[in-house]
């Protein structure tokens, strides 16, 4: 692939915008985890916000194309 597309195999830019993609699907997601909330936050947020480093971790770890998740029970 990288011999064919040259530096643009290594894109990972999608074709939608997948946190509108999220937020649009925030209904389906909870039915199918079986919670009551479901917050989508961009990673950029987390790294900025109040979070514990593991958090943190996860928000770096974040690309497009594989979204990462932490699930908290209240």
């Amino acid at each position: 692939m990288v011999e064919n597309n040259g530096y643009k195999a290594f894109d990972r830019s999608l074709l939608f915008n997948e946190l509108e993609t999220l937020k649009s699907n925030v209904d389906t997601l909870q039915r199918g985890l079986e919670v009551t909330s479901v917050e989508i936050l961009k990673s950029e947020d987390v790294l900025s916000g109040v979070f514990d480093e593991e958090d943190k971790k996860k928000a770096e770890a974040a690309v497009p194309g594989n979204p990462t998740y932490r699930i908290w029970i209240q």
